[in-house]
């Protein structure tokens, strides 16, 4: 059952729309989490492989920015762990994640698991 718009305000969750890739209206540490759902896979799967690349980077490092210190990100997507593409596009990001961990919903299975 979803929560309606007025139950969610008195919850305190609010929502915006904005482009991920430039956040400019949150200042830094703005969100003590941040849910990213199939938001990287979406960057991703253009036709210009460089543009795509770039703005994936752009969002985790806009992302990684507007988290708080101490905070968490979500990152949920449908990719094997051990999609190479996610693990560059993370690490162009400039972003220094103090853990990082992975749980794969579905599709491959690393075989150590």
């Amino acid at each position: 059952q979803r929560a309606t718009k007025d139950e969610t305000r008195r919850a305190g969750i609010s929502y915006a729309v904005a482009d991920a890739r430039r956040l400019a209206s949150f200042t830094d540490g703005t969100f003590g989490a941040v849910v990213e759902k199939g938001l990287i896979d979406c960057l991703l799967c253009g036709t210009d492989a460089d543009a795509c690349f770039e703005g994936a980077s752009a969002a985790i490092a806009e992302l990684y920015r507007v988290i708080a210190p101490g905070g968490v990100m979500i990152h949920v997507t449908h990719s094997s762990r051990t999609d190479g593409l996610r693990s560059a596009v993370f690490d162009n990001a400039n972003a220094r994640w103090s853990e990082v961990s992975m749980v794969s919903l579905g599709g491959d299975e690393d075989e150590d698991d």
